[in-house]
């Protein structure tokens, strides 16, 4: 049968009683492929759906080099069931791939007598499907076959070719992928696969053996399904699926680390990798030897950072190398080459201070407050308190010598011994801070010299007032210690500076004078018989001191018969004292005719003229009496004693009530002691 499609060969009887004399292949019944012609065959190009059944074939042999054959079949979906096939060369024969074979065209197979496999007439490349089941056989050299193959035909045991499970595969991106399909390796048996995502840079579909480079550019894990069936004479065998993984290579752009401030941790950042996946970066310092490693998960946008250590300025400048980035899982992996992917890391130091000091200063003038042991050549700003008061700022420039000050506001003497403390110190562009504790220094202030205020002050006349008193009246509160001149009557009290103040300070007390009083004593300044005491008295005062007795009374009363020099020294309302002396005398004697006093009997005697009267008072008078007139002597008792050489004698005696002693007689009396009673 030529190009059948949907034929029945049944319960037919062929036999070959004779051979003819035709050399070349023949059969008893054959379904081939031959001389397509579209027209005539209504498009069959592969016969299709033939039932051969029942038949009895017998007999079919060849004498040369080529075959007698009961039954053939070429093509597809045939069912060759329950015939009888004897003494053929081959009794049943399934065949593919004679040539020659063009497509669509009326090409026939190659019928000459030849020495192969095939039955020469047909040509069909396509055996499958073919069901070849319950026949039976008697007497051939072959009882079943299986051509295939091309060329002179190749005996297989079946048509359907097989595919052995390709195992599946895990790659890396870049990785070679590589399957060898093996099956039951029918001739011209072809491995036609398709492929459901191409993201692993296996193309859709393709034939025989795969090898390729893996691909995968997702970001994420890219599987391939992929359906390999074997093909041969056309004949598809059982397909089979196995799975080719291929893993991102890790991915990595940036890397970046935030400078930090000495004593602290800075935050190394990775960009550009892998979203959401986990792995391991390796990386060196400054290209050591020493290998260290960072495990983590990037984020999904495939950000992953680490912390550092606690870093120091021995750290600054260290370069981070990362040398490999593998993903977790999968080991694929990402190498660089030291230096090439690098980071730099910065570390700013931070502010140092060693001490704070400040000038003594004098008061109503600023200081300067010292920072020393500062970084040369940073700027920032300091924080700081005075007397634990709030904080307050200060710009800074640090000169080349590491150190800088600023000055205080004016300080009065208020602020004498406040106590300013730096707390801390941040740089400009780092923003690096040193908090400090026990950075201090106490303002010191001079008091300016303080001589007070000008003043006045009134003495009493001649009275050199005392530094004391000029210093008590001087106004606000002068500073002890100065030095006091004058001129005249015009004080100036000194009062030098302390350094650092430089300038003394001055005051003026101006004195004025008081008169002093002028006492005048009054009173009697002659004491008599008659008149033995004196009242003395002076003008209206603040108060009086008499001498002598002590006495403080305006007036005193004089001592009895006593000659004395009093004195009293009076005090006005000022305050100005003044003394006045007033010699009081005792006259014993008396020349009553003259009333002319006398404190001797003799003088009383001398001065008298004749005949007057000298009254002489009670008393002892030790004295040498030359008596060379006519006198009248009286004396205070009716006896007057003249004691001689230690003798008393009674001169005279008279019956008057005094004693009157009438001397008419130039005598010379000498006497040690007269005395009148």
């Amino acid at each position: 049968m030529k190009n059948p499609d949907g034929a029945t060969v049944s319960n037919n009887i062929v036999n070959m009683t004779s051979a003819n004399a035709d050399l070349r292949d023949r059969a008893g019944i054959a379904v081939m492929r031959r001389a397509y012609l579209a027209a005539d065959d209504n498009g069959v190009n592969v016969p299709n759906n033939v039932s051969v059944t029942g038949n009895t074939v017998t007999g079919y042999t060849q004498s040369s080099t080529s075959d007698g054959y009961g039954i053939v079949v070429e093509g597809t979906n045939h069912r060759v069931t329950g015939n009888t096939v004897s003494n053929s060369d081959i009794g049943i024969q399934q065949q593919a791939g004679n040539q020659p074979y063009t497509g669509l065209g009326s090409d026939d197979g190659d019928q000459n007598n030849k020495t192969d496999n095939y039955f020469g007439r047909g040509n069909s490349p396509t055996l499958c499907n073919v069901d070849v089941s319950g026949n039976t056989f008697s007497g051939n050299t072959t009882n079943e076959r299986i051509v295939t193959g091309g060329g002179v035909g190749t005996i297989v045991l079946t048509v359907t070719p097989t595919v052995d499970d390709p195992a599946d595969q895990v790659h890396c991106a870049g990785e070679n992928s590589a399957t060898t399909f093996t099956g039951n390796a029918l001739p011209g048996v072809v491995y036609n696969w398709t492929n459901d995502n191409t993201n692993t840079g296996l193309a859709a579909s393709g034939s025989g053996n795969i090898s390729y480079t893996t691909a995968n550019t997702t970001g994420i894990a890219q599987t391939s399904t992929v359906i390999v069936t074997p093909v041969a004479n056309g004949c598809e065998g059982e397909p089979q699926v196995f799975t080719i993984t291929v893993n991102p290579n890790p991915t990595l752009g940036t890397i970046t680390a935030a400078p930090v401030c000495a004593g602290n941790t800075t935050t190394v950042s990775y960009t550009g990798l892998l979203p959401n996946v986990s792995g391991t970066i390796t990386y060196t310092y400054n290209g050591g030897a020493t290998y260290l490693t960072e495990s983590g998960t990037a984020d999904a946008s495939g950000n992953f950072t680490y912390t550092t250590p606690v870093l120091s300025m021995a750290e600054n400048g260290l370069v981070i190398s990362v040398t490999k980035v593998q993903i977790t899982g999968t080991g694929c992996e990402l190498n660089y080459a030291i230096g090439a992917k690098t980071v730099t890391l910065t570390v700013y130091p931070n502010p140092t201070l060693s001490t704070v000091t400040a000038a003594t200063v004098c008061e109503g003038n600023a200081t300067n407050v010292l920072l020393s042991g500062l970084l040369p050549g940073t700027s920032g700003v300091a924080t700081y308190t005075v007397n634990g008061g709030s904080a307050q700022t200060q710009a800074y420039t640090v000169a080349g010598d590491g150190t800088f000050s600023f000055a205080t506001p004016i300080l009065t003497m208020a602020e004498n011994g406040y106590v300013v403390e730096v707390t801390n110190l941040t740089n400009n562009g780092t923003n690096c801070t040193t908090a400090f504790t026990g950075k201090t220094v106490a303002l010191t202030v001079q008091r300016n010299p303080n001589a007070g205020t000008d003043s006045t002050l009134t003495v009493c006349t001649g009275y050199s007032p005392t530094d004391a008193e000029l210093f008590a009246v001087l106004g606000g509160s002068p500073d002890v210690g100065g030095t006091w001149s004058h001129v005249g009557l015009v004080y100036t009290y000194t009062v030098n500076a302390t350094a650092p103040c430089n300038t003394a300070d001055t005051s003026v007390v101006t004195v004025s004078e008081y008169a002093l009083p002028n006492p005048v004593i009054t009173g009697a300044n002659t004491l008599t018989c008659a008149n033995p005491t004196a009242t003395l008295s002076v003008g209206n005062y603040a108060n009086y001191l008499w001498s002598p007795g002590g006495a403080t009374t305006q007036s005193i009363t004089t001592a009895a018969n006593t000659t004395q020099t009093y004195s009293v020294t009076v005090t006005d309302g000022n305050g100005c004292k003044n003394t006045a002396s007033y010699t009081v005398t005792y006259f014993p004697v008396t020349n009553q005719t003259t009333n002319t006093h006398y404190s001797t009997i003799q003088a009383a005697i001398t001065a008298a003229n004749p005949n007057d009267v000298i009254n002489v008072c009670k008393g002892t008078y030790t004295e040498t009496i030359n008596i060379n007139k006519a006198l009248t002597i009286n004396g205070q008792m009716p006896e007057f004693l003249v004691q001689v050489q230690g003798l008393t004698k009674l001169l005279w005696r008279t019956v008057l009530s005094t004693s009157t002693m009438r001397v008419q007689l130039s005598l010379t009396v000498f006497v040690y002691t007269v005395r009148m009673q």
